[in-house]
């Protein structure tokens, strides 16, 4: 449990002028952004952010796997165009994995995520957000 109080910690928003971000409005030309860890990493669960840079707004899924089906909703109307950051983390035997990636959302796009082995200060900067 200290394990996965740490990591909340670590992705606590310090500042004014974020917003959470359920959907978007009176966008035109919006996608659905999904996702996929790499077979070989057997992930039973991880939280996956995408983190819109120009409005200051992120975006949260959960993704499970239990009895070799996987549970993952992926992103919603995204808009086209926006540029993003895609961050996964997860734990794994005591250990945190995680995954970090600029990307600017294309249409109907299916990003394959390799998580590496992080540690608690490379986790608190993959989270530092300006």
């Amino acid at each position: 449990m200290a394990l996965v109080a740490k990591l909340y910690k670590a992705i606590e928003l310090k500042q004014f002028g974020w917003i959470n971000c359920d959907r978007f409005y009176d966008v035109p030309n919006k996608t659905n952004l999904q996702y996929a860890f790499n077979n070989n990493e057997s992930i039973v669960s991880a939280n996956v952010y995408l983190v819109f840079k120009d409005i200051n707004s992120i975006m949260q899924d959960a993704y499970f796997s239990f009895n070799d089906k996987e549970f993952n909703s992926g992103f919603q109307n995204i808009p086209i165009g926006a540029k993003t950051q895609l961050i996964a983390i997860s734990i794994k035997d005591g250990k945190t994995y995680t995954y970090k990636s600029d990307l600017i959302i294309k249409a109907n796009e299916k990003i394959q995520l390799t998580l590496k082995e992080t540690n608690k200060e490379q986790v608190e900067k993959i989270f530092q957000m300006n």
